[in-house]
């Protein structure tokens, strides 16, 4: 936990220099079945930090990937940590990646987060798509 909450922190993540480091590292942190260490990331702060990454305006897509692919790994996690990728706004933007997003590689881990947090939590994320469909209609 104290690595983790250390490259949040105080690594700087909001520069470019260390950005693509830092979402590597926790990409791998979160990538075994330690639901402790996926919970150090999502209690310090990493799930809002992937979720800005994952955008596309903010990264370059090698950044991108790896951040979806991190997300995804903490939708595959436990019920709370999938609820923090929710909670954080992450349908959303993994709606509006999926729609938008022109690199295949970083579409299919959207599609991976998606699926993960459609396996934790389908009834919110069914209210949840049902909402932006109706949003997106033209009449």
């Amino acid at each position: 936990n104290g690595l983790v909450n250390m490259a949040i922190t105080q690594w700087g993540w909001r520069h470019d220099e260390t950005r693509n480091s830092l979402v590597f590292l926790l990409g791998k942190v979160v990538a075994g079945d330690h639901h402790a260490m996926t919970q150090a990331v999502v209690d310090c702060g990493g799930v809002e930090m992937l979720l800005r990454f994952a955008r596309q305006d903010d990264s370059d897509a090698w950044c991108r990937q790896h951040a979806w692919w991190a997300l995804s790994n903490i939708c595959a996690g436990t019920q709370e940590q999938a609820r923090a990728v929710v909670d954080h706004g992450g349908i959303d933007i993994c709606l509006e990646a999926f729609d938008q997003e022109a690199v295949m590689t970083v579409q299919t881990e959207v599609a991976w987060t998606l699926v993960n947090l459609m396996a934790k939590d389908v009834e919110v994320f069914a209210a949840k798509q049902h909402d932006v469909v109706n949003t997106r209609r033209v009449v």
